[in-house]
């Protein structure tokens, strides 16, 4: 093997399909070079390699595997949260063999490419930006005289020590960028292990943001440059797979697909008049999604679009650069909720300038969005990124508290004593694991949880929420249940790394703690419809994962089936109305009856 190409470990089953950078870069290397991709979430969960709950014996046995290939060269794809792990595991590579070439990669190493070189010996190369046009001349210099200094767009390490960074390579246009297309399949193949029904295939269909919102790191990246591939190249690349794999989900991964309307709209009516039958997602800003724009996407097939609000604070909106009016993007989300779209709402919370009010406004369109039936809201606390304009407000004021990270990059078990201390030993690198002082992060710290909890109950538990939400308000919500909510957070955060891959578990404790913020609301509130509504969605809960029954009857003293049926909070206390739940084919329904 010539090469090794690892995609970040995340110790979960969301993270088995490696990134498609790694795809492009093996794709264009494969001509010259025997190259592997691995993935370990991907081979843990295929049963290849088993991970153990031991963060050290698994570096070991990561360890090991890589130096049995016998390669030369190996690198590591980066992001913030993985970061440390592949330092780790580098470091021990190099130990062992330290002819080993090793290559850094990704966003992450990108982004603080000097700093890693000048902190870690082991690292003998950081590739920056793009790679796909310099990565062949690179491993050929590294097999070939070691003379690196014609290899655009990398930083490496003189004989004195010193960092060299070289010549900046120009970034790939949009029509260049169907050049690097991956049809291959067989990543996918060996890594999805058969779910074809599920499966989501991710297509490039572009890179870069034109926008320069201050949190954010893609416009540092990529910097600011935004490319999309031809429209024909990708309705090419979706007729491929579903031609020959008959794959029928498909997701374009770019950072804001919509951002030139022209080109979305000619994508949109080649894709209508196709004779594919496929759905498809996208990530998009509200405000350019205009009515003609919106219908176009749906009738094309697209199904699910992810939008990054981040604040409902029209200040913060200007603090942060994002500056969307935040008066008029209501009336927008509800429009893409009215044409059927399977919307993610994205909000931040936390930022270093962000004040009660600014919070209060993102908690009340948030509000507004489950009262309307839009249910998939994320709430992310604030994460420091390297070299960002909002973290380098608070860089001088860092300090690690691992209670204070938000919790998608953060799971107690997969960090070691190990992994502590390279994060502890430099927080500009790892700034996105440290936190500052803000009363805004002390207060509500976990407010994060309670929106997750929400979120994933919501198909559910929609009239409780609602009711909640309409006669208490989230933020009272959090507080009165702070307590709680602290406890489930322990409990997720007691998980082992083996029972972290499998979301499910972190998913039961999610719906036990909205249980218990439920029956706590109810005493203190002393509403029968309250426990009316919260009756019928326990029985619902316990008809739909716990009973093998195909039918059962129940009663309760609110006209729950119009409640449901409507989707809206029963007004009055009445007579018993009786229902029936019936499973068919896992499917769970709910109809009135007038008899048992």
């Amino acid at each position: 093997m010539d090469v090794i190409l690892i995609n970040g470990i995340g110790f979960t089953e969301d993270n088995i399909v490696p990134q498609l950078g790694l795809l492009s870069l093996k794709n264009v290397l494969k001509a010259k070079y025997e190259v592997e991709i691995i993935s370990f979430d991907g081979l843990n969960k295929n049963s290849k390699l088993i991970y153990s709950d031991s963060v050290n014996d698994n570096i070991n046995m990561f360890v090991t595997y890589l130096l049995n290939l016998k390669t030369p060269i190996i690198g590591f794809y980066t992001i913030c949260n993985t970061y440390p792990l592949s330092i780790e595991i580098a470091r021990r590579i190099k130990i062992k063999n330290n002819r080993i070439t090793i290559l850094f990669g990704g966003p992450q190493a990108s982004l603080t490419a000097k700093q890693t070189l000048q902190t870690y010996s082991f690292v003998d190369v950081v590739a920056a930006g793009e790679g796909e046009k310099y990565i062949t001349t690179l491993i050929d210099r590294i097999m070939g005289d070691k003379n690196l200094e014609a290899v655009p767009n990398i930083f490496y390490r003189l004989a004195d020590g010193s960092i060299k960074k070289n010549n900046t390579a120009s970034l790939i246009t949009g029509a260049e960028l169907s050049r690097y297309t991956v049809l291959n399949i067989a990543e996918y193949e060996k890594l999805r292990n058969g779910d074809k029904v599920n499966f989501i295939q991710n297509i490039e269909a572009g890179r870069g943001c034109p926008y320069g919102c201050t949190f954010c790191s893609t416009s540092i990246f990529w910097g600011r440059n935004f490319r999309v591939k031809d429209v024909d190249s990708i309705i090419s690349e979706l007729r491929y797979f579903y031609t020959n794999y008959n794959i029928k989900k498909f997701r374009l991964e770019h950072d804001l697909f919509t951002a030139n309307k022209k080109y979305v709209m000619e994508f949109c009516q080649k894709l209508t008049v196709s004779d594919m039958n496929i759905i498809w997602g996208c990530s998009s800003r509200i405000d350019l999604l205009d009515e003609g724009l919106m219908k176009a996407l749906k009738d094309s097939g697209c199904n699910a679009i992810y939008i990054g609000f981040e604040t409902g604070s029209q200040d913060m909106q200007y603090n942060l650069n994002k500056n969307i009016t935040v008066d008029s993007a209501d009336k927008k989300l509800l429009a893409l909720h009215g044409y059927g779209f399977d919307l993610t709402i994205s909000f931040i919370y936390g930022f270093p300038d962000e004040r009660s009010e600014n919070l209060r406004d993102t908690i009340k369109l948030i509000e507004f969005l489950y009262c309307n039936d839009i249910g998939k809201i994320q709430l992310h606390k604030f994460i420091p990124l390297p070299v960002t304009v909002e973290t380098n407000k608070v860089i001088n004021d860092l300090y690690f508290d691992p209670t204070d990270i938000d919790i998608s990059i953060f799971q107690k078990s997969h960090f070691n004593e190990d992994i502590y201390n390279i994060i502890k030993e430099n927080k500009y690198i790892h700034s996105c694991f440290y936190t500052f002082p803000s009363r805004i992060r002390s207060k509500y710290k976990h407010l994060d949880i309670l929106i997750t909890c929400f979120s994933l109950s919501f198909n559910m538990f929609k009239l409780s929420i609602k009711y909640l939400i309409t006669n208490i308000g989230i933020l009272t919500i959090y507080l009165d249940s702070k307590i709680i909510i602290e406890e489930c957070y322990e409990k997720m955060q007691s998980l082992s790394l083996t029972e972290n891959f499998d979301s499910n578990c972190t998913n039961q404790y999610l719906f036990k703690l909205f249980f218990a913020i439920a029956d706590y609301e109810k005493k203190q509130n002393t509403s029968q419809i309250l426990n009316e509504i919260n009756n019928y969605e326990h029985d619902l809960f316990y008809f739909t994962y716990h009973s093998n029954e195909l039918q059962n009857y129940k009663e309760y003293n609110v006209d729950i089936f119009s409640a449901v049926k409507n989707h809206e909070i029963p007004k009055r206390i009445c007579k018993k109305c009786k229902v029936k739940f019936v499973r068919k084919n896992k499917i769970v329904t709910l109809s009135r009856c007038t008899q048992k």
